[in-house]
């Protein structure tokens, strides 16, 4: 048994679970929508900050010799050229009270055409709701007061409809979300031409299209299963850029749940080999055992056949000593016995004589 038992744990010692870690199944399922709907968002932002103008550097200018300087006075109260200081906006898509569609509203500040002499940013903050609980915020902050140029924008979207979005087509992973809703929210930074984004989607009551995928791929299947079983994806994105070197990450919770998923069917495998694995040696063992119980049955009878025999004549020797132990007493009991007879005779005669 100690034998059996090191054998089975030096076994399990190289029966290990192998790094099932799944990478980038977001990213393949995801990564070009979202990069294509990136692209299209980052035009329209860089459309806005197109028209915040910026501001030029100053040329150093030779001293001239010999000449008059020309003093250049500031406005008497410093104000830009055009400015509007505060905008209030409102609006919607519907037609009536009663339908009103996407109700908007919101303001800017500090709209003008020299920001660095104004020494403000615009600012800008809206918000948007729908009767189907559909809102979403757009902030913004454009600097321009300085030769660097610094821009932020936050957007976020809660309840968007998700209904028949094309995903990136692969052959066996869906091309389409047929029902499901999510939540955007992006923060994108300018510095000049360096764009840093950072955008976060949490998605949920997923329904994915997969009546066009056919597979017998075992890996396939596993991720159409963690895909359909999904209740909550997460996709969070950072895109990075400085001049055309463009840098794109992505994480998902799909990847860790197909990991987990595939970890999960990795301990099963692992648990029916351990299984097998003792199955077998008790098997081995067993028959090991039950060889050399036959041996030892074996050559235990011929062992206590052989005592037996010898058991045989060392009582036929026994009872061949006792029988002449017996004869010599019973010879000792008769030549006492005659002894005793003589001694009484003798005795017998003398006390005869005596009395005489």
């Amino acid at each position: 048994n100690d034998w059996f038992n090191e054998d089975y744990h030096n076994i399990l010692a190289k029966a290990k679970i192998p790094d099932l870690t799944v990478r980038d199944i977001g990213k393949i399922l995801f990564g070009g929508t979202i990069v294509k709907q990136v692209t299209r968002y980052l035009e329209y932002l860089q459309m806005i900050r197109k028209h915040i103008p910026k501001k030029a550097k100053e040329s150093e200018k030779k001293k001239q010799r010999m000449a008059g300087q020309t003093i250049h006075f500031p406005d008497r109260y410093g104000w830009p050229e055009f400015l509007i200081k505060k905008i209030h906006l409102s609006g919607q898509t519907g037609t009536t009270v009663k339908q009103p569609g996407l109700v908007m509203s919101g303001n800017v500040v500090g709209i003008t055409s020299q920001p660095w002499i104004y020494g403000k940013p615009t600012v800008i903050n809206l918000k948007a709701i729908q009767e189907n609980k559909l809102s979403g915020i757009f902030a913004a902050v454009l600097d321009h007061t300085t030769e660097i140029s610094s821009d932020s924008f936050n957007i976020h979207f809660k309840n968007v409809s998700l209904n028949n979005v094309k995903i990136h087509k692969t052959p066996y992973l869906p091309s389409k979300i047929r029902r499901g809703k999510a939540d955007f929210n992006s923060l994108v930074r300018f510095e000049n031409e360096t764009i840093l984004a950072q955008i976060n989607i949490k998605a949920r009551d997923l329904d994915f299209d997969f009546r066009q995928v056919r597979t017998d791929n075992k890996f396939v299947e596993i991720v159409q299963e963690v895909i359909n079983s999904i209740k909550v994806l997460t996709l969070d994105t950072k895109i990075s850029s400085e001049g055309d070197n463009l840098d794109f990450k992505m994480d998902s919770n799909l990847d860790e749940l197909v990991s987990r998923k595939l970890k999960g069917i990795g301990t099963k495998a692992l648990t029916d080999a351990k299984n097998k694995i003792r199955t077998r040696l008790d098997e081995i063992r067993n028959k090991k055992l039950a060889e050399v119980d036959k041996i030892f049955n074996v050559k235990r009878n011929e062992i206590v056949e052989k005592i037996d025999t010898h058991k045989e004549r060392v009582d036929q020797e026994k009872a061949k000593i006792e029988n002449k132990i017996k004869e010599i007493q019973e010879d000792i009991n008769k030549r006492k016995k005659k002894e005793e007879n003589k001694l009484k005779e003798k005795a017998k005669e003398l006390l005869d004589g005596i009395l005489k």
